[in-house]
Order: C-alpha cells, then sequence, then structure tokens
C-alpha cells in the first residue's frame, strides 16, 4: 500500500457523494472557510490594539516627562520669584526702621504707602496665575 496523499479536487470528492452528503460537505468547508478569515480578522484587529496601546503608552511616558521638567521649571520660578519678594520686603523693613530711627514720619508714610501699593498691585492670586510657555517664557494669564 502506497502512502501518498494524492492532491482530490474538492469537486470531484463532492460529486462522488450523494445529495445529502455533499451539502454536508460544501457546508463545512464554508464555515472551516468563514471560521478561518474571521481568525485572521481577529489576529489583524488584536495586533492593531497591542500596537495601538504601545503607542498610547509611550506617548503618555513622554508627556509626563515633559510635565516633569516644567514642573521643576516652575518650581523654580516661583521660588526665585518670592526670593526677590523677600528682598524687596528686607530692603522696606530696614528703610521702616531706619526712617523709625531718625524720627521721620514723612519718610514712613511714604515707605507704607509705596509699599501698600506695591502689595495691591502684586496680589498672590495674581501671582500664581503665572505659568511658563513651551519656551520657558512667563505667560501671564491675567487680562
Amino acid at each position: 500500500m502506497d502512502n501518498k496523499l494524492e492532491k482530490v479536487n474538492s469537486s470531484q470528492v463532492v460529486s462522488s457523494l450523494t445529495g445529502e452528503e455533499a451539502l454536508i460537505v460544501e457546508t463545512a468547508v464554508k464555515t472551516f472557510t468563514e471560521i478561518g478569515k474571521i481568525m485572521g480578522d481577529y489576529a489583524k484587529c488584536r495586533q492593531e490594539q497591542i500596537t495601538e496601546r504601545q503607542r498610547i503608552r509611550a506617548q503618555l511616558k513622554i508627556i509626563t516627562t515633559q510635565i516633569q521638567a516644567n514642573k521643576e521649571k516652575y518650581i523654580h520660578a516661583i521660588d526665585k520669584y518670592y526670593q526677590n519678594k523677600d528682598r524687596i520686603y528686607d530692603f522696606v523693613e530696614q528703610a521702616l526702621r531706619a526712617s523709625e530711627k531718625c524720627g521721620d514720619m514723612e519718610m514712613m508714610k511714604m515707605i507704607y504707602s509705596d509699599f501698600f501699593s506695591f502689595i495691591s498691585k502684586n496680589s498672590p492670586s495674581d501671582e500664581l496665575k503665572i505659568m511658563m510657555d513651551a519656551n520657558n517664557n512667563f505667560i501671564n494669564f491675567i487680562e
């Protein structure tokens, strides 16, 4: 007996079967063909979803890194801003002490007036609205 498989034309097999058998075989072939197509579509869709998730993860990582970098710059800018304010407050305090020592009430009034004017123009709520753009320039959103 020869164990070689011969290539058989499916139409030859179907034609040798009875009507009912042929219908069953034909339906089975169509079903398996459809299953093959569906599995191929599923594999393609699954691969696209995996690729999309990888793309999203990469974008999120880039965005997170940018946020961290800008956060450090923003914190540094705020620290520098408040250091400058501390120097201004120290200067005002020294000027007030000097005018108090001299007994110069006019100088004290002028210092207080200028200082309160400065504070009202630079309110803390306005200061917190300062942000940095992509070029590390400060943007004031108060219009």
